[in-house]
C-alpha cells in the first residue's frame, strides 16, 4: 500500500525511473509558461539627450517602466487601475529578470531600439498582492472576432463598406490574456459564414471559420450606429457573444465619440473599447482568489506515457493550480492530487484552455477527496 492508502500497480523499474525524471522536468515547464506571461515584447524607445550614453540610459529606464505598466495592464482590470502602486522608473529594477535589445540605432545624441523585458513572476505577484490588486494569469485560447455591422435591418459582414470590420482589422496587435484573430474575409470565409449566420450564433458555421484560423471560440461582435438626441452625437452600441466551448455572458459596450467624428473614427474607437472590454471580462472571470483554497484528487486516463507528459505539462501551465503531486502512475492511469485556488468552475475553465476536461461536479453530499476524472480533450495537445 502507498502512503496515501492506495495500492500501486506493478510497473517495470525503467518505468518508475522515467516517472521520476518526468516529474523533475515538469518544474521547467511551469517556469517556461510563467516566463511567457510575464514577458513584454516590442517596447519601442526613441530618446534624445546630451550624449548617446545618456540617451540609452534614459531609454532603458523609461522602457522598463513602460513594460511594467503594460504587464500590470495585461493582468488586471481597468476598473482596478487606481489600486495599482505608483512606480517611478527607478522603482522597477527588482521586478526585472532580464531584457533584450533589438533594432538598436544610435547617433551622438539619440537612441532608438525595440526592447523585450522579462519580469520575475513571484516579484510581480508580490507587488500586486501587497497592493491588494486582484489579478489573473490564465491566458485564453485564441478567439476569432466576427465583426457584424447592423444598419437598420441590414446585416453586413464581408461586404464593403463595413467600417466595423475595417476598424478591427486596423487595430494594433494586443498582448493581453485573450489573443484575438480577425478573419481576412477571403473566399473561404465568405463561403462558410454569412452575416445572418454570424448574428444568429450558428455554431457549425462559426466553428468552420474558427478552426481554419486556429481559434478555439468565436466572439460575434454586433455593432449598431445610432444618434443620441440628448448628447447630440453618434454612438456605437456593441453586443459581443461567445460561441464555442467556453461559456461567457454577453459583453455590452456603448461608445460615444466626438460629434464631428467620422463613421470610421467612431468604429475605430468602439473597436478599441470593445477589445479592452473583452479582456476585462476574461480577467474578471479568472481572478486568482487566494481566499478560496481547495484540494482535489484526479484520475487521469492515459493511452501511454506520451499522454502523461502532455497532462503533466498542461497542469504546470494552469495558474490556479498551486501544486500538483503525482500519487500513482500506471500505463493506463495517473492519479494526481492538486491544490488549487478559486472555485471548480474557474478551475474547469482554466483546465479547458490547456485541452483538459474535468468531469461533471461531484454529486451533492459526495465525500471530500473523492476521485474526479480529468481527460485530455479530443484533438488536444
Amino acid at each position: 500500500m502507498t502512503a496515501g492508502g492506495m495500492k500501486r500497480s506493478r510497473r517495470p523499474r525503467a518505468w518508475l525511473a522515467l516517472t521520476g525524471l518526468l516529474m523533475l522536468a515538469g518544474s521547467a515547464t511551469a517556469a517556461d509558461a510563467a516566463d511567457e506571461i510575464f514577458t513584454v515584447r516590442n517596447v519601442a524607445v526613441d530618446v534624445t539627450a546630451e550624449t548617446a550614453t545618456a540617451a540609452r540610459a534614459e531609454a532603458l529606464s523609461g522602457g522598463q517602466k513602460q513594460a511594467i505598466d503594460r504587464l500590470l495592464g495585461r493582468l488586471t482590470r481597468r476598473a482596478d487601475a487606481e489600486l495599482l502602486p505608483e512606480l517611478a522608473p527607478g522603482d522597477t529594477e527588482w521586478l526585472v529578470s532580464d531584457f533584450e535589445v533589438a533594432g538598436e540605432k544610435t547617433s551622438t545624441v539619440r537612441y532608438i531600439a525595440r526592447l523585450t523585458y522579462r519580469f520575475k513572476p513571484d516579484a510581480v505577484r508580490s507587488l500586486l498582492r501587497q497592493a491588494a490588486v486582484p489579478y489573473a494569469e490564465t491566458p485564453s485560447k485564441p478567439v476569432l472576432i466576427v465583426p457584424v455591422l447592423r444598419d437598420r435591418e441590414l446585416l453586413v459582414l464581408w461586404d464593403s463598406p463595413n467600417p466595423w470590420r475595417e476598424a478591427w482589422a486596423a487595430l494594433p496587435a494586443r498582448s493581453g490574456l485573450v489573443p484575438m484573430i480577425v478573419p481576412v474575409g477571403d473566399l473561404g470565409d465568405i463561403a462558410d459564414l454569412t452575416a445572418a449566420q454570424a448574428a444568429a450564433g450558428d455554431t457549425a458555421s462559426l466553428t468552420a471559420v474558427a478552426d481554419r484560423y486556429g481559434a478555439a471560440d468565436s466572439l460575434v461582435a454586433i455593432a449598431e450606429r445610432r444618434f443620441d438626441a440628448v448628447a447630440q452625437t453618434y454612438k456605437m452600441d456593441v453586443t459581443v457573444s461567445r460561441v464555442g466551448a467556453t461559456q461567457q455572458a454577453p459583453i455590452l459596450v456603448s461608445f460615444q465619440s466626438d460629434p464631428e467624428a467620422s463613421v470610421a473614427a467612431l468604429a475605430a474607437g468602439a473597436a478599441e473599447e470593445t477589445a479592452a472590454a473583452i479582456e476585462d471580462a476574461w480577467i474578471g472571470a479568472n481572478l486568482l482568489r487566494f481566499d478560496q483554497q481547495r484540494r482535489m484528487v484526479l484520475a487521469v486516463p492515459l493511452g501511454g506515457l506520451a499522454d502523461w507528459v502532455r497532462v503533466r505539462d498542461s497542469l504546470a501551465r494552469v495558474a490556479v493550480i498551486a501544486a500538483a503531486d503525482l500519487r500513482s502512475l500506471t500505463r493506463d492511469t495517473a492519479e494526481v492530487e492538486i491544490a488549487f485556488i478559486g472555485d471548480e468552475a474557474q478551475l474547469a475553465q482554466a483546465l479547458a484552455q490547456q485541452d483538459l476536461t474535468l468531469d461533471a461536479p461531484l454529486a451533492e453530499g459526495a465525500a471530500p477527496g473523492a476521485l474526479r476524472v480529468l481527460r485530455l480533450a479530443a484533438g488536444g495537445g
